[in-house]
Order: structure tokens, then C-alpha cells, then sequence
């Protein structure tokens, strides 16, 4: 279990080698990380009520996101590959599995349906935000109320339970 502080948080532990094998940390050791020892603590305590079904959420049809003062290139390019990734979950978890690709990988379906699923997989865009770290965004399609932006304040205000969240994207 790693806690890292302050800068260290961007550094990917579990991704040094060892110089005497030239392996990953990963591949020698199961590694987690926390960001405090009280939310470990609090973890251990709540446990999770997630089942194994799976949600996943992949090439989302992003249209006019606007990402123009977030993004370095000001529109944000589609990830075919990434609705493979998710494909393949769905050869796997058949059949307790919701696989959502193009414009149906949306915020609106994250939030309506997130809750019941006790593995979520995003692959997608992220954009971090160092300034103001809870407006940090995984990116999906826009869709009803919502801009496409899943920011980590949003997340924090959702009733999930999940046991596994995977996050494939660039900036996670």
C-alpha cells in the first residue's frame, strides 16, 4: 500500500524496475494506493457492497466537448481502440456486463447507471486540472444535463459500490 504526498502522487511507483532483474515493481508485488492513511483505515472499515457486474465505458462520441481551455489541442480525438478494450470485457463478464461505446458512453449513463455495478472501466481521455484537482475529468459524451465532463467533484457526491475502478487513459 502506497500513500504518496504532494508530488509524489504523480509518480508511478508501481511502474520503477528493479535494477538487479530489470522487472517491474507490478510484476513482483500487488500494489495499491491510497491518498491518506485515514482514508485507508476508513476504507478497511466500510468494505464494499459492489457486485461483479461490470459497466464499461469506451471511444466516446465527443462532438463539441468543450475543452478548449482544458485541452492542449482544443478538441479532443476519438480512441478507436479503446471500444475494443471494452468489447473484449464483454466476452468476459457476459453476462452481468453494460458496455457503453460512441455517444451512448455518456455522463448521463455513468450517473444513472454507475451505482449498481461493482466494477466500473473507463476508457477514455482524461484531463487532470493541478490548479483545482476536483475539476479533474474523466471524458465521455455529452447527453441530456451534462456537459461530458465526469469532474471528481462529481463523483465524490455519488452513492457508488464498487469494488474495482479501472481507468485507462492517458492522465489518470
Amino acid at each position: 500500500c502506497i500513500i504518496p504526498d504532494e508530488y509524489l502522487n504523480q509518480l508511478p511507483i508501481h511502474a520503477l524496475q528493479n535494477k538487479n532483474t530489470g522487472r517491474y515493481l507490478i510484476e513482483d508485488y500487488v500494489i495499491y494506493y491510497v491518498p491518506s492513511l485515514s482514508t485507508l483505515s476508513w476504507l478497511r472499515m466500510q468494505g464494499t457492497s459492489g457486485n461483479r457486474e461490470l459497466i464499461a465505458f469506451g471511444n466516446p462520441e465527443f462532438g463539441e466537448l468543450d475543452t478548449m481551455n482544458i485541452a492542449f489541442r482544443g478538441k479532443l480525438q476519438k480512441l478507436p481502440a479503446t471500444e475494443n478494450e471494452v468489447r473484449s470485457l464483454e466476452t468476459i463478464y457476459k453476462p452481468d456486463v453494460k458496455i457503453f461505446t460512441g455517444v451512448e458512453a455518456s455522463e448521463a449513463n455513468f450517473k444513472k447507471y454507475a451505482e449498481y455495478y461493482g466494477v466500473l472501466h473507463f476508457a477514455t481521455h482524461a484531463l487532470g486540472n493541478k490548479n483545482r484537482p476536483m475539476y479533474s475529468s474523466i471524458c465521455l459524451a455529452k447527453g441530456g444535463n451534462e456537459d461530458g465532463l465526469l469532474e471528481a467533484r462529481e463523483i465524490m457526491k455519488m452513492e457508488l459500490s464498487s469494488d474495482l475502478v479501472v481507468l485507462s487513459a492517458c492522465k489518470t
